[in-house]
């Protein structure tokens, strides 16, 4: 375990929305990034990277995806994670 560090992030403009789906807004995308967790990330090579999944399988002749979450992930409160 590593000490707790303080990230300090100022953003380039006002937080109007706290919905990236809905918004096509880069300060809004960007502050979802840093408080949600996404099943995927993007990597540096722009591939997708597992994150909170362990990771998927395509079922049923690439009708189907299930994807697997990590163990012990926990949600702001303690409990767990579950699908």
């Amino acid at each position: 375990a590593q000490p707790a560090r303080l990230l300090r992030f100022v953003p380039h403009a006002n937080l109007t929305s706290l919905d990236p789906v809905w918004t096509t807004a880069w300060i809004t995308r960007n502050h979802a990034y840093l408080v949600y967790d996404t099943l995927y990330s993007i990597g540096e090579d722009l591939q997708p990277r597992p994150q909170m999944a362990e990771g998927h399988v395509w079922e049923e002749d690439g009708l189907r995806l299930v994807v697997t979450l990590r163990e012990g992930l926990r949600f702001h409160d303690g409990e767990p994670v579950r699908a």
